[in-house]
């Protein structure tokens, strides 16, 4: 388990050697580490960011390392971390136009509704932000019109 953010808030300067891990064939989870001394976050789509700008990840690699690797590496082999028949169902959808939005806006909150064991526990009407990226990566305003790219 890989804990990007831990090194971006203590300012150190190695890296964890994600990229070779992944080339030998072995599994990268992602986590935030979150607590008050080396990580004071728990912005899982931020670590999916720094997993992909300072570790080499693809951003397929980056939400598998926060999903199904991270679930794995927790001894949950009961399909949390995917969307499979059978699976417990707990995902979130989000207000971008695709799915590699979510590494690359680094550090926003695209979480429009959490689902757990299936059910909705958690819905936002409208996107927070004023604009939002296109799959062209030109910003487009939502219906509020507010501020800027």
């Amino acid at each position: 388990v890989l804990m990007p953010a831990v090194t971006l808030f203590l300012g150190e300067q190695a890296r964890a050697p994600a990229r070779r891990l992944l080339d030998a064939g072995v599994p990268v989870a992602l986590a935030t580490d979150c607590n008050p001394g080396s990580c004071p976050t728990r912005h899982l789509p931020m670590v999916a960011s720094l997993g992909c700008t300072w570790l080499g990840m693809s951003p397929h690699e980056a939400l598998h390392g926060i999903t199904r690797a991270a679930a794995l590496a927790s001894g949950l082999e009961d399909g949390t971390g995917t969307l499979t028949p059978g699976a417990p169902a707990d995902f979130i959808t989000c207000s971008l136009p695709s799915w590699q939005h979510i590494p690359y806006r680094f550090a926003h909150n695209p979480v429009q509704d959490v689902f757990i064991r299936g059910r909705r526990v958690l819905s936002r009407p409208e996107p927070r932000y004023g604009r939002e990226l296109d799959d062209s990566h030109q910003c487009r305003e939502d219906l509020s019109g507010v501020s800027s790219c």
